[in-house]
């Protein structure tokens, strides 16, 4: 076990490995003994002028993009992250149980399953995206049946559901991102349904991703698909415009940086068509 009052000694001794630092948040990775844990700690590094620009970023885009059920409030990110992880871990849902918790930590085993968008950008493998539409069918209808938000996955791409081959079961992680309280459940759905269509398009082989977009669709029901659509609009010329600026900004300050996940790549007018057929048909 973790003696959860030597971590901060443990993250200035050469036993710890900064895996991911944004501004909201650190994961490290703890070597103790024979034994090694991921480490997921709220950040208290000053705030700069690039975690500023980030801040109005969260502050705009989350009511002004395919995104917007995001909550601009993220401060109960780890409350959220353990009281889904509970529910699922109740409901026979495969996955990860942190070992220690707090409103500003948590504590994981190490486990070395890659995530499918690793994996499928290795090989197309469709076993792999069959195991985890089932476990991702399965919490959503779950959810939908429980009448409780806490149990969706809010932070639904590939890159986080880790596969176990060994098993072939896919585990989904890092249900943290909290949502705004003010949508239906089947709204919700439906944003979610569609930040998982559109994360498909993360892949390196697009064709390969319109290929696992058509499979996810053919799943929906035509009430899925009817919800899909209310929410479903193409990205307006202000957000192409905004989205561009925070690019060029963001390549700038950070020495051409490219992020590949940018909602001009993922939310392109192609990407929007293309779902919008598969929806219609």
């Amino acid at each position: 076990m973790v003696d959860v009052s030597k971590l901060d000694e443990l993250i200035s001794s050469n036993k710890s490995v900064l895996f991911q630092d944004n501004s909201t948040s650190k994961i490290n990775i703890i070597y103790l003994d024979d034994s090694t844990f991921f480490y997921k700690y709220k950040s208290n590094k000053p705030l700069h002028f690039l975690d500023g620009l980030r801040k109005f970023y969260r502050h705009i885009a989350h009511n002004f993009s395919p995104l917007n059920h995001v909550a601009f409030d993220q401060s109960d990110r780890f409350v959220k992250e353990k009281s889904t992880l509970d529910r699922w871990d109740s409901l026979k849902i495969p996955v990860i149980k942190p070992i220690h918790y707090s409103n500003d930590s948590l504590i994981f085993p190490f486990v070395e399953f890659p995530s499918v968008q690793t994996l499928l950008n290795e090989e197309p493998n469709l076993k792999i995206f069959d195991k985890t539409l089932e476990t991702y069918f399965s919490i959503r209808e779950l959810a939908l049946t429980s009448d409780d938000p806490y149990i969706f996955h809010t932070d639904c791409h590939l890159n986080n559901f880790l596969f176990d081959k060994s098993t072939e079961i896919s585990f989904p992680i890092d249900p943290a991102v909290c949502v705004k309280n003010d949508l239906s459940m089947r709204e919700l759905d439906a944003y979610l349904n569609s930040f998982f269509t559109y994360g498909l398009f993360r892949l390196n082989d697009n064709e390969f991703s319109k290929h696992l977009a058509s499979l996810f669709i053919d799943n929906l029901s035509s009430i899925d698909k009817r919800y899909f659509l209310k929410i479903h609009k193409p990205l307006s010329f202000s957000q192409k415009s905004f989205w561009f600026l925070r690019q060029e900004a963001l390549s700038y300050l950070k020495e051409n940086f490219i992020e590949p996940n940018n909602p001009l790549n993922l939310y392109s007018d192609k990407n929007y068509h293309f779902i919008n057929s598969l929806l219609n048909s």
